[in-house]
């Protein structure tokens, strides 16, 4: 299948390689530039951080006193990214944000101190919230913006148009309102009859509601469950 690749460019050329393992074209379209914020410091009291993208460590690397703090993340790649900027004690929730809110209410007593939420710009809110719920003083510390682009490139474009494009993956709600803005501003919605809107979740699934297409929900918020979800319905 041809697969047009929408996340972030350095998250996006991975995914391609997996694809093309797999025996699919991929065609990458970073539908968000993700920008990082001028370096951030992290105050000196807080006892723990939390991420919800590899995006959140670009603007906040280490430092010798926070090197030390749990971070918690939401998958394997934020822990990864939290690993190369530095940071030594690192968990993986390996899920969504429901989980990664249980990972640490096991790990870390609401009394212990000021946690600080890593965090895009623009985000649910869902992660500060539950943990303020639960009695957690948390914070948050925006380390990055994503902004939308505000057209398709040519090569997608004119591959929407000709129907050549089999399959999306989708893996953010700002992700999927991206696209489906898109598609409304070039007119493409006769062009998705047959296309697969793969999507990390249902939240994701949401902004694509009848936009056309075929639209798939990976059974756990991973990029080899959405794979498979791809894969399974090919």
């Amino acid at each position: 299948m041809k697969v047009l690749v929408t996340r972030p460019a350095r998250e996006a050329a991975r995914t391609a390689r997996r694809l093309e393992a797999l025996g699919h074209t991929a065609l990458i379209e970073p539908l968000l530039k993700i920008v990082p914020s001028a370096p951030v410091e992290i105050p000196s009291d807080t006892v723990a951080l939390a991420a919800t993208s590899a995006n959140a460590f670009e603007a906040a690397p280490s430092t010798p006193a926070s090197s030390v703090l749990p971070v918690f993340c939401v998958g394997d790649r934020t822990a990864e990214a939290a690993r190369l900027a530095g940071f030594q004690f690192i968990e993986s929730a390996d899920g969504d944000v429901a989980e990664l809110t249980q990972l640490i209410l096991r790990r870390l007593d609401p009394d212990a101190g000021p946690l600080l939420y890593l965090a895009g710009r623009e985000r649910t809110g869902a992660l500060e919230l539950n943990l303020i719920r639960l009695g957690y003083d948390a914070g948050v510390l925006e380390t990055y913006r994503s902004d939308m682009i505000e057209a398709f490139s040519d090569d997608t474009l004119h591959a929407l148009r000709d129907m050549s494009i089999d399959a999306v993956l989708l893996f953010s709600t700002r992700t999927a309102k991206a696209f489906s803005a898109l598609v409304d501003s070039a007119g493409l919605q006769p062009s998705l009859g047959h296309v697969r809107l793969v999507c990390l979740s249902q939240a994701v699934a949401q902004p694509l509601i009848g936009l056309g297409g075929q639209i798939l929900v990976s059974p756990l918020p991973t990029e080899t469950a959405l794979i498979d979800t791809l894969s399974a319905d090919a």
